[in-house]
């Protein structure tokens, strides 16, 4: 039987990651509204219908997942700020050579400003201590 996936009670927008707990590979992804985006991930999986089949694959497999938010957007945005976050916080894990379900192609945005990701960001550091452990 598969472990239920507890969904944030976050309304507001954000980037949130889904993390197989087994693995420590993720799935990063930015929304409006992370509750209703996280629900649709997890009745795509459930139904077998997700449109990432390498995540849909290990979920048919049974393994744990679990999803948290990475940063909330509570103010009302245009879209390139939360696409330049998802961006960031993308590049920031692959630097760290933590593997992704999100493809080597997925960026969003123009900007050149992935330099920043190299730098000792806490919050990355916490995310990668809690799947390595």
């Amino acid at each position: 039987m598969k472990e239920e996936i507890s969904i944030p009670d976050i309304k507001t927008g954000g980037v949130y990651a889904l993390i197989n707990r087994n693995t420590g590979r993720m799935y990063i992804g930015e929304t409006e509204d992370i509750r209703r985006r996280c629900k649709a991930h997890i009745n795509l999986l459930k139904s077998g219908k997700h449109n990432n089949s390498e995540l849909q694959n290990d979920y048919n497999n049974n393994y744990p997942f679990e999803i948290i938010v990475l940063s909330e957007i509570t103010e009302r945005c245009n879209s390139e700020k939360s696409l330049c976050a998802e961006d960031y916080y993308i590049e920031c894990f692959r630097r760290r050579g933590i593997k992704l379900y999100n493809s080597e192609n997925d960026k969003n945005t123009k900007e050149s400003f992935f330099i920043l990701a190299s730098r000792n960001d806490a919050s990355i550091n916490n995310v990668i201590k809690m799947i390595n452990t």
